[in-house]
């Protein structure tokens, strides 16, 4: 009671989710596939706050099971939507909005949040068998979002990607 300068912070949080910390990450796909690249690393942002704030992730907000997905990898494309993933528990959730606001953090060219994000995404859960639903967002992203396979911000990214924690990355 009465902690509104505690509860204006969550409060902000739940209103820009939608009720869900699922929508902001859908929002951000939805952003990136138009080459909207600031305004979706903004919501996936929110996603990532959303699920790594202690005082929100036993709420509706992280709740419930998710379903991912794929997305079109080309105009016309009927089948990738028919493929997706589930996240049940947290530390996939979490993961997931790691990955989205690392690609968004690198293709706004900010390299330091992209290799944080990914360090966090990894730490929260090993990503082997989520490789191919990565894979699909950034197949996307280049198709629709306006980029070349080529783009140094694509580059680095999947040069950040490929960096194993305990490799030594500048072998």
């Amino acid at each position: 009671q009465e902690k509104f300068a505690e509860a204006t912070p969550l409060l902000e949080k739940a209103l820009l989710s939608g009720g869900s910390a699922i929508t902001p990450l859908v929002l951000a796909d939805a952003l990136r596939m138009q080459g909207k690249f600031e305004d979706a690393r903004r919501y996936s942002q929110v996603a990532v706050r959303t699920l790594m704030d202690d005082k929100l992730n036993e709420t509706r907000l992280a709740g419930g099971e998710w379903y991912f997905n794929y997305l079109s990898e080309k105009p016309g494309d009927g089948e990738s939507w028919k493929r997706g993933v589930y996240a049940q528990g947290l530390p996939r959730k979490q993961a997931m909005a790691q990955f989205s606001f690392a690609l968004d953090s690198a293709l706004c060219g900010n390299e330091a949040d992209a290799a944080a994000a990914i360090k966090k995404m990894r730490e929260k859960e090993p990503t082997e068998d989520m490789e191919e639903y990565y894979a699909n967002k950034l197949r996307a992203a280049i198709q629709f979002g306006g980029l070349k396979k080529e783009d140094p911000r694509v580059l680095k990214f999947g040069e950040l990607l490929m960096q194993r924690p305990g490799a030594d990355s500048k072998a």
